[in-house]
């Protein structure tokens, strides 16, 4: 009877281990791709709020004509390289945090290694958006900078709910 008993008993603990790193996983994510993904706020911004760290760099990226915004994500997929993984890519990383949650044995060492290339994955399309966009800053005269520096402070003011499709 020992026998039958012992399984059922490690199962809850196992359950609720996996759920909690399954919630983990979750918010860190959410937290790391909101900025990126969510390009007109959520709920809870607050008018004239500087945004987030999640989202500190929407009202630069919004600040620009929608033409120069276009022309820098296409530079992005261009010219990025393996810096800019490709929908198969980040659905690999998913499959493979999926794959360590449901393991048996249960690995710590694989989930988080799983979850360190999402975070390099993630990390280097921040930084080819950086350097994207200080490439067209860079290109600016100084009165366009002048003007954009308004546009920024604009958006800082109007906030995410507020923006305007600037043309």
């Amino acid at each position: 009877m020992t026998e039958n008993t012992s399984p059922r008993a490690e199962t809850p603990r196992r359950i609720k281990i996996l759920l909690g790193i399954s919630l983990a996983f979750n918010l860190a994510f959410v937290g790391l791709l909101a900025g990126a993904m969510w390009r007109h706020g959520g709920p809870g911004s607050q008018h004239g709020a500087a945004p987030g760290l999640s989202a500190y760099a929407r009202p630069y990226v919004m600040a620009l004509p929608r033409s120069e915004r276009r022309a820098m994500w296409k530079d992005m997929r261009q010219h990025g390289g393996a810096s800019m993984p490709d929908r198969g890519a980040r659905r690999a990383v998913y499959a493979e945090v999926l794959a360590q949650l449901r393991r048996d044995p249960f690995d710590p060492a694989a989930l988080r290694a799983a979850l360190e290339r999402q975070s390099r994955m993630t990390m280097n399309v921040q930084e080819a958006a950086q350097a994207a966009w200080l490439s067209r800053v860079l290109d600016m005269d100084a009165a366009a900078r002048l003007a954009y520096a308004a546009a920024i402070e604009d958006e800082l003011q109007r906030g995410p709910r507020h923006q305007k499709m600037h043309d």
